[in-house]
């Protein structure tokens, strides 16, 4: 939550400090940027539940639905990119990249974790609406400091981390208090560990 809030709104900025005297083409592709970062933020959802998946050794069960997500990715890539461009081919792997995320999530919560899919899908409805909040709480405050170079990109990197940091910890405290708890029991006994 913390890192995708933050690359969605420093993207832009960072792609136009890199590309400064870059002329060929126009790289400021907003639209673009969000639908990578999206796409890329559903990937990286699923990592969990793929790790259970490979640490259990039931790989095999799931191949099936990875079939379905490289159609899925193919088809709506070719169906949308010579419509839309690049932009399409996106769509179609956030569009994969969701359903096998939820694929992920509905076989390891059936087979392995035995609870209700139900679960996971509010974890990751409070994820993208925890982004959304980071988002909305850090643009109107980094538009007041105007990127005028990397210095000025630093900074609204810290201030993003820090506004970002503070909501996601504030809303999991509402939400998930035990799973906080349980990090941080976690982290005092690596920390014990580490002393020892």
């Amino acid at each position: 939550t913390i890192v995708f809030s933050c690359v969605g709104v420093l993207i832009v900025s960072f792609v136009e400090l890199y590309t400064l005297n870059v002329t060929d083409i126009n790289y400021l592709r907003p639209d673009f940027a969000i639908l990578i970062t999206a796409a890329e933020a559903a990937f990286c959802i699923r990592h969990p539940y793929r790790s259970l998946v490979h640490a259990t050794g039931m790989f095999k069960e799931t191949k099936n639905a990875a079939i379905v997500e490289a159609a899925i990715n193919f088809l709506v890539s070719i169906a949308l990119a010579w419509k839309i461009g690049l932009n399409g081919v996106v769509i179609g792997t956030l569009i994969a990249n969701i359903y096998r995320t939820i694929s992920y999530a509905r076989f390891t919560s059936r087979f392995v974790l035995d609870r209700r899919l139900y679960v996971a899908l509010l974890r990751f409805l409070w994820c993208v609406f925890n982004i959304f909040i980071c988002i909305m709480a850090i643009n109107p405050i980094i538009t007041l400091n105007p990127v005028g170079g990397w210095i000025g990109w630093v900074v609204n990197g810290l201030i993003s981390i820090c506004i970002s940091s503070l909501i996601t910890i504030v809303s999991s405290l509402v939400f998930y208090k035990d799973d906080v708890k349980a990090v941080l029991n976690y982290l005092k006994i690596a920390i014990g560990k580490k002393r020892n």
